[in-house]
């Protein structure tokens, strides 16, 4: 309960500072003045989503107070004192929304709004939607149409998805409004979902704690007699780093702040760094402990050890394969050529595995406590944040307390993000449960004679598509509630599809319009867009071909899972 208490206090923080994840797309291309309009219109929306949960929150608090539910524990909690989140967390994003609403005016005060076509647009566009839902069209078309334009006119995306399901649910009378708090409040009260935050703790204590560096040099020291021995170093170090932290545009920064200043020393062009390290900082989502994983788990209902057990070897199967690229593309344009100095010593490897062995054990330690049954999931991400913190405040005695109200800051405004996705995504997944869509998708594959290759085949395409303008978590919340019950009637298995579809989501953070490791990359180099696309189209193809065979090679993924 108090994850869910600090989440509120998270959202309020994205709120204020508008650090929402959003498809910028169009919103980009607007002007300044523009753009807050549209900002303006909005936070009024976000304003009512807020205030119908809040008052469903109030609602739901009543309730629980005039039944005196009690809590399944042996504790018999009274259930009133947890829900109080709901309102009280509502009152509080009540108060930014307006303070925000605030703000824009006074940016828009004197700029002439009611002249400028953009508001009227926005009118006539409101009425249109409001239309529709009036006619007797498909409640499933209405509620995609009002989600597409949400998210492309820039809202953010968990106010998009919590908008357009609330406005089709209570519109069409399928929930009441005392129904609306309880999906979400316990759309996030789950235990396998608190190993999310722990895990990014852990990680960013990790990252900031130092521990890449040495990681890097034995990496080095392993490799230096080999061309492009550097270069490869840096995905090894990228493959141990994904198997600590749980933040892969973090990942990407922080090898990209150590590695490419390096690299350019060594010859490598820059444009080639950005390119490595932007796609070697995607392996992090599919190699554990990977917060995409936890939350597909999640989502569907499969074993989240299962769903690690099942990225390990995929997620070193990329990284050899993009190492053996690296190798290739050294050897042939003769980037990172061995010097005459640069000679093996057994001496040098040994004092770097010693630096790195803290940083080395981490993997062993919780992989090897979860696939051992020692502990779960859950407390495996506990035990990260322990070490971590042992090894930062003990060992490298690097991180000062400025350090951590910075970390725990990164940590609660990024698991804030996640979770208020979720919340909002459990209104578009119930809505996609009471209208059957599941089984009307299935009913129109057998009727056109779909196999199970052909779907794979969609699937990867659509996600591959979306993934140029969403989240990976969004993806899994939008996607998931619609195909996951179709898999089990075709024969597909729950954790061969979850690790298909976190490899292809981690081509969402390379893929143009939105993707996050190109910003990333862009920002650390100071170079444009444009720049860092070229560097990873080569390593964005290898990731192509690995999905594609990864997809009708189900061994690869489930020959160490338990059937």
């Amino acid at each position: 309960y108090a994850v869910i208490w600090a989440v509120f206090f998270g959202i309020s923080a994205l709120i204020k500072v508008d650090d929402h994840v959003r498809v910028d797309l169009v919103i980009s291309r607007f002007s300044p003045k523009r753009q807050n309009i549209l900002h303006f219109y909005h936070t009024l929306l976000g304003l009512a989503f807020i205030c119908v949960v809040a008052w469903g929150g109030y609602l739901l608090v009543q309730k629980a107070y005039q039944t005196g539910i009690t809590s399944e524990s042996h504790l018999k909690f009274k259930m009133y004192l947890p829900y109080l989140v709901m309102p009280l967390g509502g009152l509080l994003l009540v108060f930014r929304m307006v303070e925000r609403l605030v703000m824009l005016t006074g940016k828009l005060k004197g700029q002439a709004v009611w002249k400028d076509p953009a508001v009227y647009g926005l009118i006539l566009l409101s009425v249109a939607l409001a239309y529709m839902l009036t006619t007797s069209i498909d409640i499933t078309v209405a509620l995609l149409v009002m989600l597409v334009v949400m998210l492309f006119l820039g809202m953010p995306i968990a106010f998009g998805m919590g908008v357009a399901s609330l406005a089709c649910l209570l519109f069409f009378n399928m929930i009441k409004m005392d129904g609306i708090a309880p999906k979400m409040f316990w759309s996030i009260n789950k235990f396998v979902l608190i190993a999310i935050p722990y895990f990014i703790v852990g990680g960013n204590l990790m990252m900031k704690g130092g521990l890449a560096r040495p990681l890097l040099e034995l990496g080095n020291a392993l490799l230096k007699r080999i061309d492009g021995g550097l270069a490869i170093a840096v995905m090894f170090a990228a493959v141990i780093f994904s198997a600590i932290s749980g933040v892969s545009a973090a990942l990407a920064a922080t090898l990209g702040l150590i590695a490419i200043p390096w690299m350019m020393e060594k010859g490598y062009p820059k444009r080639f760094c950005m390119g490595l390290i932007g796609a070697g900082g995607t392996l992090d989502i599919l190699i554990p402990p990977s917060s995409i994983l936890i939350l597909y788990g999640a989502v569907s209902g499969e074993s989240v050890s299962d769903l690690y057990i099942a990225g390990f070897l995929p997620g070193f199967i990329l990284g050899a394969a993009i190492s053996v690229e690296v190798w290739l593309i050294c050897k042939y344009k003769r980037y990172g050529q061995p010097a005459p100095g640069d000679t093996f010593s057994w001496k040098e490897v040994g004092q770097k595995t010693k630096s790195s062995f803290w940083a080395l054990l981490m993997p062993f330690l919780i992989m090897g406590g979860i696939y051992s049954g020692i502990f779960t999931v859950t407390e495996a991400a506990v035990v990260s944040v322990f070490y971590a913190a042992i090894v930062c405040f003990a060992v490298y005695r690097n991180i000062g307390f400025k350090e951590i109200v910075a970390i725990l800051n990164d940590s609660v405004v990024l698991t804030s993000m996640i979770y208020f996705i979720i919340m909002a995504a459990t209104l578009f997944g119930f809505l996609v449960t009471m209208e059957q869509l599941s089984d009307r998708l299935l009913a129109m594959m057998s009727a056109i004679d779909i196999k199970p290759w052909m779907f794979l085949a969609i699937i990867n395409i659509a996600v591959f598509i979306m993934g140029m303008f969403l989240t990976p978590g969004s993806i899994i919340l939008i996607v998931l509630p619609i195909v996951y019950p179709i898999l089990d009637k075709l024969g597909i298995n729950g954790v061969h599809f979850g690790i298909l579809m976190t490899i292809n989501m981690e081509l969402a953070f390379l893929t143009p319009p939105v993707g996050m490791h190109l910003f990333v990359m862009s920002a650390v180099c100071k170079e444009p867009i444009t720049e860092v696309i070229k560097g990873v189209l080569p390593f964005l193809v290898l990731l192509l071909a690995g999905l594609f065979v990864i997809t009708y090679i189900p061994w690869v993924t489930l020959v160490f899972v338990k059937h």
